[in-house]
């Protein structure tokens, strides 16, 4: 697995055992992803769906659809659980990459750099990261 999974991946699971669930629904993490059944993620008959998240001060929804990418030996790249039919953490980490990978395009037809750091605990919960540099330890 890529490096960057293994810090998702904590994430997640940081989340699930600490039972943070969202600020204002009180919703657990897998149940941000639609459509649902019994308040957990279902199969998609279409291979879309939609994932609630915070970007820039707001709730939105985020369309993703059930591709996952592979690496040259057809192995998936984003975080999963030891469970290969449960696909909750990929999808909310694909939702991530496509929220977190926003350009902003300027009036010439030209983009700017990536909006800044994310915070994954922000994006799927709406508490708010508290950054505190490792020189002050």
């Amino acid at each position: 697995m890529p490096a960057y999974t293994k810090w998702v991946t904590s994430q997640f699971q940081l989340a699930k055992d600490r039972y943070i669930r969202d600020v204002d629904s009180n919703e657990q993490i897998w149940q941000r992803i639609y459509p649902q059944e019994n308040n957990m993620p279902m199969v998609s008959p279409s291979g879309k769906y939609w994932v609630k998240m915070r970007f820039m001060g707001k709730e939105r929804l985020i369309e993703i659809d059930d591709r996952i990418p592979c690496d040259f030996r057809s192995m998936g790249l984003l975080p999963r659980t030891s469970n290969l039919m449960e696909l909750w953490p990929q999808l909310l980490m694909k939702a991530l990459l496509k929220v977190y990978s926003y350009k902003w395009y300027q009036a010439d037809g030209h983009f700017d750099q990536e909006i800044g750091d994310g915070s994954i605990i922000h994006s799927l919960t709406g508490l708010i990261p508290e950054h505190i540099p490792i020189k002050d330890f």
